[in-house]
């Protein structure tokens, strides 16, 4: 029975450390911080294989693919539930980005390139510190030997018009 008990105490223990990630996510948007986008960039690029590759993931494809929709969903949950609006007239937020993982699938960096103009620095600074305050607690529920990335562009609704 000690066992068991050790077990499942080790057990949450775990569980716990893999769903809250400690650290501070760093978190850069291409217009503000485009030199030190420039000069992380190729470097996290060269130790991170993007996953969204299919070259790179090969038979797993299709579940890549599969959390990369639900990382965008959850996302937009997220901005929903906190209240964020994009405050601009535009229908639809693009968005280019690249999410940089551990192996264990929680977020370490988030880099983004907001395409449409009329978002001011404000607004995106909001963005920024709400997708960082997200990244402490998602898991993208896929894990490797070593850390990955999966980036691309994405198209949030504009819930607010």
């Amino acid at each position: 029975m000690q066992n068991l008990v050790t077990f499942l105490l080790i057990s949450l223990l775990s569980f716990s450390a893999i769903s809250q990630n400690t650290e501070t996510i760093k978190v850069y948007d291409f217009d503000s911080d485009p030199e030190v986008v420039k000069s992380i960039g190729p470097k996290l690029d060269e130790s991170h294989p993007n996953l969204m590759n299919p070259q790179i993931s090969k038979t797993e494809y299709e579940s890549v693919t599969g959390s990369w929709s639900s990382l965008h969903q959850e996302i937009a949950k997220f901005l929903t539930a906190k209240d964020f609006e994009w405050e601009t007239e535009a229908e639809q937020i693009l968005i280019v980005h690249k999410f940089y993982f551990d192996p264990d699938g929680t977020i370490h960096t988030y880099v983004f390139n907001l395409l449409n103009e009329d978002i001011d620095k404000q607004q995106r600074q909001a963005y920024s510190s709400l997708v960082s305050e997200f990244a402490k607690n998602y898991n993208i529920g896929l894990t490797r030997d070593k850390q990955f990335a999966q980036c691309g562009k994405t198209r949030q609704m504009n819930q607010n018009i």
